[in-house]
């Protein structure tokens, strides 16, 4: 692993990259275009993608997000799996 592979503090997994990936539901309800109800309904219902849990927080993976619009369906199906 190179220093590059490292984020500010030093270790994997936490550079900027990293952390620009993920956004709030208030942030990706704006990148969607949709209400933060509509976040929250769907990711409730396990149907909205790339949900990732910090701490006691959730936030959602943008790049999971863009591949399912580039796909042309945002909301899982209830059996599908990312």
């Amino acid at each position: 692993m190179s220093t590059q592979d490292l984020g500010e503090n030093g270790s994997p997994g936490h550079g900027r990259e990293q952390d620009s990936r993920l956004i709030s539901g208030a942030e990706a309800a704006r990148y969607c275009g949709v209400s933060k109800k509509f976040i929250s309904k769907h990711t409730a219902a396990g149907r909205f993608p790339g949900v990732v849990r910090v701490g006691r927080l959730l936030h959602y993976d943008r790049h999971i997000i863009d591949r399912r619009i580039a796909a042309g369906r945002l909301l899982l199906e209830k059996q599908e799996a990312i």
